[in-house]
């Protein structure tokens, strides 16, 4: 029996050790959770906190660039935030005093009218100067506008008379040119036709004079058989007369022709 309840409280013992080292990794499993958890929380209000000062300075920069843009300063001048503070805060005091004095003249005026009143009938009294005065001071301004009208209208006119004779003159120039070129061009297609003319002609004449020359000298050589054999001139023909033959009489009498020369 003791050594049966021996083995069953160490059994429970196990049991108990092994629930507590269980206990322990959930303990440690959410102890790593909640320190990843917070350090996602740091990591958002890290971030938060960071894009709300970008914004806090593009907001700031903005101000400063309007009033850069409100304040009179030179183009091209760089101007740091404390300038810009400083010129804006002496351009305030400066219209602050402007809107004082014009209050001060307001008032002034309003206590007293009556300088307002004589300027005022001073100018009525300009305005009602008479009329024909007035027409007998314009009249000669008048015509003395009207004459230098005239005369620019003449200026002009010569002017534009000059710019178109010069233009008539560069036209005729160039016609002249022109008409230089053209001949000159014609002159030289002529001698280039009468040059290629010659080149034909003479490329004709040379086969002509090579068959006078061939025949010539055929008939030196029928001649000279002749004057050796001593034989009639009837019997032996030259060339050229067998020529004429065969082509009045035909086949045959080139034929007879050849037998003669044989024989």
């Amino acid at each position: 029996m003791e050594m049966s309840f021996y083995a069953r409280t160490a059994d429970k013992r196990k049991s108990f050790e092994m629930d507590d080292e269980l206990y322990d990794d959930d303990d440690c499993s959410f102890k790593v959770e909640v320190v990843d958890n917070r350090e996602r929380e740091r990591k958002l209000r890290r971030e938060i906190a960071n894009s709300n000062e970008r914004r806090r300075m593009q907001s700031i920069n903005s101000g400063f660039q309007a009033l850069r843009l409100l304040i009179p300063h030179s183009e091209g001048e760089k101007l740091s935030k404390a300038a810009i503070l400083q010129q804006t805060a002496e351009y305030i005091f400066a219209l602050e005093q402007d809107k004082t004095r014009l209050l001060q003249q307001k008032h002034h005026f309003k206590a007293n009218p009556e300088p307002v009143r004589s300027r005022r009938s001073e100018q009525h009294r300009f305005k009602a100067i008479p009329a024909e005065k007035a027409k007998t001071e314009q009249e000669p301004r008048a015509q003395e506008n009207i004459k230098d009208d005239e005369n620019n209208n003449v200026l002009h006119s010569d002017d534009y008379v000059e710019e178109i004779q010069k233009e008539l003159i560069e036209l005729r120039c160039q016609l002249e040119r022109e008409r230089r070129l053209r001949i000159s061009v014609e002159e030289k297609k002529r001698l280039l036709e009468l040059d290629v003319a010659d080149a034909k002609s003479k490329s004709n004449d040379k086969p002509q004079k090579a068959l006078a020359t061939s025949r010539q000298n055929l008939d030196t050589i029928v001649q000279a058989i002749k004057h050796l054999e001593g034989e009639k001139p009837e019997l032996i023909e030259t060339p050229t007369k067998c020529k004429a033959e065969a082509s009045t009489n035909g086949p045959s009498c080139s034929e007879n022709t050849s037998r003669r020369l044989i024989v």
